[in-house]
């Protein structure tokens, strides 16, 4: 069977959150053949829907949308038969 590879979203910034502790324990219980990469909150750029009105898109939009872009274009190129 092929990997399955799992982005767990962990949305809290505190060490000891129920967050964490619930991604690390769900990557520990799951069968032999997944894989889970924790991202932290922290680390992804903030959206503001307010910038998006009146032709504005905003930077911190543009940057969130290219960042995520970017992200899956490189999980495509590394998963790509």
């Amino acid at each position: 069977m092929q990997e399955v590879h799992i982005a767990v979203i962990v949305g809290s910034l505190r060490r000891d959150s129920l967050n964490r502790k619930l991604a690390t324990a769900l990557s520990r219980l799951a069968p032999a053949d997944f894989s889970f990469t924790q991202l932290q909150i922290g680390d992804l750029p903030l959206y503001n829907q307010d910038d998006d009105g009146a032709g504005n898109f905003g930077d911190n939009n543009r940057n969130f949308l290219q960042s995520w872009m970017d992200q899956y274009v490189a999980w495509v190129r590394k998963h790509a038969a």
